[in-house]
């Protein structure tokens, strides 16, 4: 399990390493990336709500492989930030 949480942890700092450089480049240029369909080929949406209302990101599950991918929005980077905390 811990193995599990390291893994998920070093995503999450990736996916935010990323997000600042596209943050800072300030131009939007069209990145040579494969269109959404072929990357999630193969994984499965999780479901982590229990009423199945949306949430901050969507988490895809690839079983076969052990991989586990999050997908935020769009414009996730430039979004606001709630100061108010979450109770």
């Amino acid at each position: 399990m811990k193995t599990f949480r390291r893994i998920i942890a070093a995503h999450w700092v990736s996916l935010a390493v990323l997000s600042l450089q596209g943050a800072e480049s300030g131009a939007e240029k069209k990145a040579d990336y494969p269109p959404y369909n072929k990357i999630f080929e193969g994984y499965k949406q999780v479901i982590s709500t229990i009423d199945q209302s949306p949430s901050l990101f969507g988490l895809f599950q690839n079983s076969k492989e052990n991989q586990l991918l999050a997908a935020f929005p769009k414009k996730y980077a430039i979004k606001p930030v709630n100061s108010k905390p979450v109770v």
